[in-house]
């Protein structure tokens, strides 16, 4: 048999155990919203790209949307798409001075 005192220390240590596992489940919600998000948002960077709108900040969006995912190669590609349209912008400016 235990004592009331047995109890009540029991009955807390589950209300904690209870309110962390809450705490993991709304976390885990918000990172799975998150991942959701930033994949409508690479989704709709693509379509943006895809339709010939690659503008240097598209370019930089991209990149930092590929850096987010872990993929470093589309990383590095979006970048140096960026660094081209750079230079051709300034190259269109210098030549038409």
């Amino acid at each position: 048999m235990t004592t009331l005192e047995e109890q009540a220390t029991h009955l807390n240590d589950t209300q904690e155990a209870k309110s962390m596992g809450n705490t993991s489940d709304d976390s885990n919600k918000e990172t799975r919203q998150s991942s959701q998000l930033l994949d409508i948002i690479g989704d709709i960077l693509e379509q943006i790209v895809q339709n010939g709108a690659s503008v240097p900040e598209i370019c930089g969006l991209c990149a930092r949307y590929h850096k987010s995912k872990g993929d470093l190669e589309e990383c590095s590609k979006a970048l140096r798409n960026q660094v081209q349209y750079l230079k051709d912008c300034l190259f269109c400016t210098n030549t038409t001075v």
